[in-house]
Order: structure tokens, then C-alpha cells, then sequence
């Protein structure tokens, strides 16, 4: 069927389904006729029954395709957000299976899959273990079924487009989000995410940081490739890299360094302020992981409902940009303060003082609240 269809540049075939489009109607029966006579020619046949045509959405291949991009059917999302909790590790990796399917739509899902994935160490083919759930375990459990039901639609890629791959590396995770200029507006195109091996974690920060340009420019090579495109990064010492020595570096670097090279050596700096796509989700997770003592989301989430101050805020911003945010490891929103591009949870008068006293004394809180 590629063989056949291959020079018709606006069908796309995949075994023998065929998904043909076009701008307008007239142009579309153009098309259509064509790969009627193509298919003619070849005496190759289709079931009326199975086709649609002349829609402006489309379900392909587990996908919704329509005018403004794809994203996953709901009919394919609804099993996962109804998945039970797995019981064994045999049912855990069947839905990490179904979820990493749709990952793609999922910015920094391997973030929130990190205790998950800790069950399957040692794991072996059939492995019906039962799994000791964790606290912590539950939330990333629930946290993965919310992100699936809040998938990304994806933009149709287009050729002459300007693309911007951001990339960023926390402790745990590292990720990479690729964006097409339109009209002066980013669209995005595919996120990657995964965690860090144990190794990795004792990485410096600049190689945290070249890791996750060679690893997202390795995972989305079938987007870059032959295409020129920006790096961003906040790590500005990255920026520099094309310029030193070669002999200066690792052997490892070297190897990481020749493969960015091969597609772009434009890699420019973004403050972690600005940089809000690939490293809100990473800085948000600091709060958990620097405060001695866990925060109470939910309560936080209770008093903001009835937080006065809050809602006058709401009404009237004076330049701060509210919005609710899933919180690192759980699945509860707060109202979050996005203005300087690092996501600030807003505490209530009540709260405050609770969380003052946790942070006294810290040296290096990297982290900031908006109170």
C-alpha cells in the first residue's frame, strides 16, 4: 500500500488502513478521486462499510485526529482511568503498558511513575507477586490517571516550521518537550520524559542536563532530523559547550556531544522562570522533597476554598497568574501563582505559620510559596 499511495503526499497508509486529508471539501474530493484511481489501477478493493468520509475528526489507529491536532480516543482513556489499583506486579506492568502507550501526550510522566516503577526491579516474565502498596505509591497511581485525562492535544506537524525542543533534569527525572512556532505561538508537538537510573542520579548538574538533550534529541530523532531547530536549556554552562575543548571532556560527554552535534549546535539559555513547560513540574517537586515534614494538600486545598484573600485575589490578580495545579505526588489542585514561571502555591493566613516554622533554619530551600 506505500508502495502505491507513497507519492500522494496528503494520504497517510499503515498496513491497510488508509487516512487521507485535506484543507477544504472540494479539495478533499480531489484527493479522494485520486486514490480511488490509484487503487483502481492496482485492482485493489475497500469496504464502503468501514469508510468515513468528509468529517472533520476521525478516530485512527487508537487516535482522535481532528483540525487542531491529535490526542487520544476517550474510549481508549477510559479503561485506564478506570483501572483497579493492581494487585499483582504481572497487573502493575500491564497498565504501565496501557499508559506509556499515550506517553507522549503526557508531559513528565516520569516523574510520577518513579515508586511504580521501583516495583518491577527483579521483576520475571508472568510475575504474579502481590504488591505492598505505598502512600506514596497510591498517589503516583492516581497521579497518572489524572495527567492521562488531561492529555496534551498534540499539533499537526508542519515542514517549514520553526521548532524549539526544551529540555530540563531534576534529581529523578529527566524530559524534553518539542514545540513548532505558528503565528508567533508554541504548539507542542510530543513530550519524552523518563527517570534516572541510579547511576545517573550521582551525575553532576551539567551532565544531567546533556543527558537530557541527548536522550530527548535520541527519542524524537524521526521529528529533528533534516530540520533546524533551538535547544533550550537553563543550565548556562550547556550553552557553552560547543566552544571548549574536546579533550576537556569525558569520553561519555564526547560520545553525547558528537550525536547533539549531528543535529544542532544552537543550544540557548532559558532562566528556570521562563523555561515553565519542561521545568514547572520538576521545581514543583522540590517542595516535597526539601520540607522535613510532609504538607497536609488537602487541607491547604480546604482552606483556600474559603481563603477570603484568595478569592479576592482571584478577582482582581494585580499581575499574579492563578491557576490550579496538581501537586507533586498526589492528585489534589491548589491555586498556584505562575507568574514567575515557577509554579508558587498560594497558603492561607491560617497555614502560614505552620509552614514558616518548617522551612526556619533551611540553608537552601529551593522552592517558593505565595503568600
Amino acid at each position: 500500500m506505500n508502495q502505491i499511495l507513497g507519492e500522494l503526499k496528503f494520504c497517510f497508509v499503515y498496513l491497510d488502513d488508509i487516512l487521507i486529508f485535506s484543507k477544504n471539501e472540494a479539495e478533499h474530493k480531489t484527493h479522494v478521486r485520486a486514490v480511488f484511481q490509484k487503487l483502481q489501477q492496482y485492482g485493489l478493493t475497500i469496504n464502503t462499510s468501514k469508510c468515513v468520509f468528509g468529517v472533520s475528526e476521525i478516530s485512527f489507529l487508537g487516535h482522535l485526529v481532528t483540525q487542531q491536532g491529535t490526542k487520544p480516543l476517550p474510549d481508549k482513556i477510559e479503561p485506564i482511568l478506570n483501572y483497579p489499583k493492581p494487585k499483582t506486579i504481572k497487573e502493575l506492568q500491564r497498565f504501565l503498558g496501557i499508559l506509556n502507550f499515550f506517553r507522549r501526550f503526557l508531559p513528565n510522566v516520569a516523574q510520577y511513575q518513579i515508586a511504580l516503577s521501583d516495583f518491577l526491579k527483579g521483576t520475571r516474565k508472568n510475575d504474579n507477586r502481590v504488591i505492598e502498596w505505598t502512600t506514596q505509591a497510591e498517589q503516583d497511581f492516581c497521579t497518572c490517571k489524572k495527567l492521562i485525562a488531561d492529555a496534551t492535544l498534540l499539533a499537526h506537524p508542519k515542514p517549514d516550521a520553526e521548532l524549539i525542543l526544551h529540555v530540563d533534569a531534576s534529581d529523578f527525572a529527566i524530559g524534553g518537550a518539542l514545540f513548532q512556532i505558528i503565528d508567533n505561538e508554541p504548539q507542542p508537538l510530543a513530550f519524552f520524559s523518563r527517570k534516572l537510573s541510579q547511576t545517573e542520579k550521582n551525575y553532576s548538574a551539567y551532565d544531567r542536563e546533556l543527558l537530557a538533550s541527548y536522550a530527548s534529541i535520541k527519542h524524537l530523532i524521526h521529528m529533528l532530523e533534516a530540520r533546524d531547530f533551538k535547544l533550550f536549556t537553563d543550565h548556562k554552562p550547556l550553552t557553552h559547550t560547543f566552544k571548549q575543548r574536546l579533550d576537556k571532556c569525558s569520553p561519555r560527554q564526547a560520545r553525547q556531544l558528537d550525536f547533539i552535534s549531528q543535529f544542532t549546535t544552537n543550544i540557548c539559555y532559558l532562566p528556570g522562570n521562563e523555561n515553565a513547560t519542561a521545568d514547572s513540574l520538576s521545581r514543583i517537586a522540590s517542595i516535597e522533597i526539601f520540607i522535613p515534614y510532609p504538607i497536609n494538600y488537602d487541607e491547604i486545598a480546604k482552606l483556600q476554598e474559603s481563603d477570603l484573600e484568595l478569592q479576592n485575589l482571584i478577582s482582581n490578580p494585580q499581575g499574579l497568574q492563578l491557576k490550579k495545579i496538581v501537586m507533586p505526588k498526589s492528585n489534589i489542585l491548589l491555586f498556584c501563582d505562575l507568574s514567575t514561571g515557577t509554579a508558587r502555591p498560594n497558603i492561607p493566613k491560617e497555614y502560614r505559620q505552620r509552614i514558616f516554622s518548617q522551612l526556619h533554619n533551611m540553608s537552601h530551600p529551593e522552592f517558593a510559596f505565595q503568600a
